[in-house]
């Protein structure tokens, strides 16, 4: 009897035992009002993340947002300074982040976020980051946390929000009024009075990105209304079309955008170089070496720093360059004109002052 059970084993034995099944994968959230949703890698500070998109981990420009540089080595910006307060943003954005790993369902490590971007199209800024929100597992939109908690700024150098500006404007509010983060007097303050410290002048820098972001509003209102031969200098796109549309019509084209250098050139001639996220699709205007002084009180050669109003029109016939994108020559004053508001605002003469009293 012991040889047929001893048969019946190996050939039981003989047969492949079935795969055990793997785990199963934490599935991708769904994540309310996100284009799309992605697992984060890296959380370098308050509004530096970095996720995976497929096979490509990508690096986000969080819009709106500007939160204090973090401690390093070397010098600091003087406008954007690194201060204690911006490594406590980042301690307190890694950790919050990190508790967020089982919202997707596995406390595996991965916390996934949405991004939303305005209009629902993906772009880049001039550093080829994307930019967008970063929604939390729950839909609740982090950069309008960022604020609202007084983590940072509403941040609308580069324009008003597209997506949320009363709801920015009403974040700073509250934030400022409860003294939140960086509206609180003690934020940045040294411990030992007298002590030296670095903090960030919001009381200069706001009015400066208010004006830019009124003249953004004004040129895109231009644009809701349909005006004909105008076009966004620091959209790759738009300078295409723009250039299309010159050789097509044989007019000269309307350009809204800021400088992200002027140089010099060896025989006497100006090239100022518009901002824009491609560097072989920029717009160039060029200035001859006999016209550069006539366009004196224009102020170009400061339009790239800080602190002054950086948006300007520019008009002329756009012709392709050779290394890359499209240029036009801009030797006139008439073709040239500051976006408004001037920022500083001018100086009204003394004599322009009504004296206190006098019926105005």
């Amino acid at each position: 009897m012991r040889a047929p059970l001893l048969g019946v084993l190996l050939a039981v034995s003989s047969f492949p035992l079935a795969a055990q099944a793997p785990p199963l994968a934490a599935q991708t959230p769904s994540i309310r009002g996100a284009a799309a949703v992605c697992p984060i890698t890296r959380v370098v500070d308050g509004d530096t993340i970095w996720v995976k998109r497929g096979d490509k981990e990508e690096k986000l420009r969080l819009l709106c947002v500007d939160t204090e540089e973090t401690i390093k080595k070397g010098a600091s910006d003087p406008g954007k300074p690194q201060t204690v307060f911006g490594d406590e943003t980042m301690h307190w954005a890694k950790q919050l982040f990190a508790g967020l790993d089982a919202a997707d369902g596995a406390a595996d490590g991965v916390t996934h976020i949405g991004l939303a971007f305005p209009g629902g199209a993906e772009k880049r800024d001039s550093f080829g980051r994307l930019l967008c929100h970063v929604l939390l597992p729950d839909g609740a939109d982090y950069n309008l946390r960022l604020v609202r908690e007084g983590w940072s700024p509403y941040f609308n150098k580069y324009g008003n929000s597209e997506l949320a500006h009363a709801q920015f404007v009403q974040a700073q509010q509250e934030a400022r009024a409860a003294h939140r983060g960086v509206w609180d007097p003690a934020t940045n303050a040294p411990a030992t009075e007298g002590a030296p410290s670095v903090k960030r002048d919001y009381a200069a820098i706001l009015p400066w990105w208010d004006a830019r972001a009124e003249a953004i509003s004004a040129f895109q209102a231009r644009l809701a209304r349909h005006e004909e031969g105008l076009y966004d200098a620091e959209d790759p796109a738009s300078i295409a079309a723009a250039l299309a549309w010159c050789e097509k019509t044989g007019k000269p084209a309307t350009l809204f955008g800021s400088f992200e250098a002027l140089f010099a050139e060896t025989d006497g001639s100006h090239t100022l170089m518009f901002r824009g996220p491609g560097k072989q699709d920029r717009l160039r205007a060029l200035v001859g070496k006999d016209a550069w002084a006539a366009l004196a009180p224009l102020k170009l050669e400061s339009r790239a720093k800080d602190d002054v109003q950086n948006y300007v029109y520019v008009r002329g016939k756009l012709t392709t360059h050779p290394r890359g994108g499209a240029a036009l020559q801009a030797d006139e004053l008439a073709q040239w004109q500051v976006a408004q508001p001037e920022f500083p605002a001018p100086k009204q003469p003394a004599s322009a002052v009504t004296p206190a009293g006098a019926k105005r």
